[in-house]
């Protein structure tokens, strides 16, 4: 369905498969990396985790061409509460597999782009657009939070918070010794040695250098088993859990093989898994999906020990510059281990219509209240 030439809505994995080419042109020259919302991760999560009636809104800079013009993409979903408020909004998309809510702008066309974004969502919000999990850094966050001010959008600001990030140029040892004391790497190495006394210990990496057919589905197995082994799949959980869950994860794990954007670790006790770790890569860096490891050999910290192989691998991989954790705040393994932060932003913004400028007010007035009896 059109909006006007620049503006068009998907709403079906099918039609979105068309833009393809446009889409990959515009990964290529965005303002920001996020590959979750990449086509190898956003059209699986459409196709098999989409019970919202979420939508993609394609922004183009002139008539709309499936090879190119492509200046914009926003995952979208109507939602009618707010934090259990009867208040119909706009949302940025995204699933509970998605870590990272910063759209695909090109970085040309910044400006161009918020102008037709917001100039839609005159006529299409009903109340206010609710931006999650910004890089607070990031080059669309900056640029998006200079255009509000200049048009006087009303801001509610959210949340804010730091997670663990991998981003140096120092060798593993001087990376490691920064970071963490001499009394945690002398624990680590007792662990290691009491894992090695029980069996043969093994670290492996499946990347673009090694993926077979037959590999990636014994990996993808592996993985799927090693989590629901744990209190994830207690508690219903794991991805293995959800029919739905295991096909998108098999679907976005294929999907990056093509692209070569697969990455995944595995720590091995007598050839079989007890910590696997799957990343996806994004131009030259990476964002950790998720870990997982066999809680029967707990006292053996092998999600710890796992983690310490990954760093090595980073901080020696020349292609890789960055890891970003994917981990909420206070998550002990990422927190201990990684030494940077990236921070975190969620915030909602104003139509300029009165109505939605109030509950922007009063939202942030609860907020800020709340905050201030929760201190005291």
């Amino acid at each position: 369905m059109l909006s006007n030439k620049n503006i068009l809505i998907i709403k079906t994995p099918e039609e979105l498969e068309e833009y393809i080419p446009a889409w990959e042109k515009l990964v290529k020259n965005a303002t920001d990396e996020n590959i979750f919302f990449e086509p190898s991760i956003l059209i699986p999560a459409l196709r098999f985790l989409n019970n919202e009636q979420a939508f993609i809104l394609l922004i183009f800079a002139d008539d709309i061409s499936k090879e190119q013009g492509l200046i914009g993409l926003f995952p979208l979903v109507y939602r009618k509460k707010y934090k259990g408020l009867p208040i119909l909004h706009l949302s940025i998309w995204q699933t509970q597999q998605c870590f990272l809510g910063n759209p695909l702008v090109h970085k040309d066309y910044i400006q161009s782009c918020l102008d037709f974004l917001f100039k839609w969502l005159e006529h299409n919000s009903k109340s206010f657009l609710s931006f999650r999990e910004f890089i607070d850094d990031s080059i669309f966050s900056q640029e998006l939070e200079k255009y509000l001010k200049t048009k006087k959008y009303s801001i509610d600001e959210v949340e804010k918070y730091k997670r663990a990030f991998l981003h140096s140029d120092l060798t593993t040892d001087e990376y490691l010794k920064q970071g963490i004391s001499n009394k945690w790497r002398k624990n680590w190495r007792n662990r290691t040695n009491a894992l090695n006394r029980l069996g043969k210990v093994n670290f492996s990496i499946l990347d673009k250098n090694n993926i077979t057919e037959e590999n990636i589905e014994q990996w993808i197995q592996d993985f799927l088993l090693i989590e629901q082994s744990g209190w994830k799949g207690k508690d219903g959980t794991a991805l293995a859990c959800d029919k739905n869950e295991t096909k998108y994860f098999i679907d976005i794990t294929k999907h990056a093989v093509q692209k070569s954007k697969l990455l995944m670790f595995k720590l091995t006790l007598d050839d079989k898994p007890i910590a696997m770790q799957c990343n996806f890569v994004s131009h030259d860096g990476t964002f950790i999906f998720k870990p997982a490891y066999n809680e029967n050999y707990y006292k053996y910290s092998p999600g710890m020990l796992l983690e310490l192989k990954i760093i090595y691998y980073i901080l020696n991989h020349k292609e890789i510059k960055w890891m970003d954790s994917c981990s909420l705040p206070n998550s002990s393994i990422f927190d201990l281990l990684l030494q940077e932060r990236r921070t975190i932003r969620s915030f909602n913004v104003s139509t300029k219509s009165w109505k939605s400028k109030l509950v922007i007010i009063l939202l942030s007035f609860v907020r800020k209240f709340y905050r201030k009896i929760y201190r005291l």
